[in-house]
């Protein structure tokens, strides 16, 4: 504690991020439940560019008064704010308390970029759709000119408190927004490279993106830059897993041939949700320490997490292959398959399924939490088909079975009539 007490003066802005390699953990609003409990599903298709947006621009709808009455002030006096909010949030960023330079960067931010509901009225909170906001962000040049510094300086200092929490998504989103406003300062393309050449999750394109950055920043500088032999080496190491993956899909194929089945079923694979459920368990728990400042538990949590991380990609990689991958197509081809056959697409598709549960059951996970899940899913599933039933449409007469009902029903007339006569 002593530590953060001597630090505790130091006002100036993060001068390098302090990046260490892991998997992201999706970065919540403190208002979290407030805003899930706003979006039901028939709001779904009218929030469309505000679950797009980025959380800290989602959470200025919800900033305190006195931060909303200072956006209404004049800009010295809102420059003035946002400097003692930036102070703020770089003293708790040098004591390591990045949730609350979070907050203070994020009153800083909202001062100049905001979002507001039209009407203000409790009732309406109820309802978040994109048409019920006013995004309210510089428009006029000066302004623009006077706004430019400050902005870019406060996104940074966002993503340098975001990277420790391996929020590295939303620290992309603000460098890329910081970058709009200053696309010709080279330190951006760097940080931007850094966070995705950390990220354990980082997929082929995010790679590519990371050496393009990397490569700009090389050349804007005039620095050779090793990072982009570490970025290349990544991909290269990226692209031999998944060729190593395509080549045991299809030696599988070749040496069990293809099924007879060619209905394609669309539901994700039981173990791939049960470990959905236990990283969005392991995040819920996370932010419920971290709204009590709870730092040991919070340590414990992410140390199980990490061990379900690298199972739940490894699983979404396998889940996300499919033969319109150029690796996979090419091997089929190779080995005499047609990508295009319905046959060939289900039996990939099992060889999948059997690989995420191979990988669910050399997992190590936390028993108790496990089984929670899995009952968990179990009634989700349970419900998902009783739904079904409920819902399934009664079978519907087309006029040709009504043309042939009423000939039946004729036919078997005539003959009861003729029976009695007789």
């Amino acid at each position: 504690m002593s530590s953060k007490q001597g630090n505790s003066e130091n006002t100036q802005d993060p001068d390098e991020f302090l990046f260490e390699d892991g998997y992201p953990i999706t970065q919540t609003s403190p208002f979290q439940n407030f805003i899930d409990y706003c979006k039901p599903a028939e709001l779904a298709q009218k929030r469309k560019k505000f679950n797009k947006r980025p959380v800290y621009l989602k959470n200025t709808l919800f900033h305190p008064d006195h931060c909303k009455k200072l956006r209404k002030r004049e800009l010295s006096d809102k420059l003035s704010a946002f400097d003692d909010f930036k102070k703020a949030g770089n003293k708790f960023y040098h004591t390591k308390d990045y949730e609350k330079a979070l907050e203070c960067y994020e009153y800083a931010y909202g001062l100049f970029k905001y979002l507001e509901f039209k009407i203000e009225d409790e009732l309406k909170l109820k309802t978040i759709t994109d048409d019920s906001l006013t995004y309210f962000f510089p428009k006029e040049i000066n302004e623009i000119k006077l706004f430019k510094s400050p902005i870019v300086t406060i996104l940074v200092n966002l993503a340098a408190a975001m990277v420790p929490l391996r929020h590295f998504n939303e620290a992309i989103a603000a460098i890329t927004e910081a970058l709009e406003y200053d696309s010709d300062n080279v330190s951006l393309y760097a940080k931007r490279s850094q966070i995705r050449y950390h990220d354990l999750s980082a997929n082929e394109k995010e790679l590519k993106l990371a050496i393009e950055d990397a490569k700009m920043y090389a050349q804007m500088s005039g620095v050779k830059w090793s990072l982009i032999g570490k970025l290349e080496a990544k991909f290269n190491e990226y692209k031999s897993e998944e060729l190593t993956l395509v080549k045991e899909i299809t030696t599988s194929l070749v040496r069990h041939g293809i099924g007879d089945s060619e209905e394609l079923s669309n539901e994700v694979e039981f173990e791939q949700k049960v470990v959905n459920k236990m990283v969005e368990k392991y995040e819920e728990i996370l932010r419920f320490y971290q709204e009590g400042n709870k730092y040991l538990q919070r340590s414990r949590v992410r140390k199980e997490m990490g061990e379900v991380q690298p199972i739940f990609f490894k699983m979404k990689r396998i889940l996300d292959l499919t033969v319109e991958n150029e690796t996979l197509k090419h091997e089929l081809i190779e080995s005499g398959f047609d990508p295009q056959d319905k046959k060939v697409i289900c039996s990939v598709e099992s060889i999948k399924k059997f690989k995420i549960s191979m990988t669910f059951s050399g997992g190590k996970l936390n028993d108790q939490l496990l089984n929670w899940c899995i009952d968990k899913c179990s009634e989700e599933e349970k419900l998902k088909r009783n739904a079904e039933v409920d819902v399934k449409p009664k079978k519907r007469w087309s006029w040709k079975y009504l043309i042939i009902g009423a000939a039946i029903t004729a036919v078997v007339g005539w003959g009861i009539t003729i029976y009695f006569k007789l």
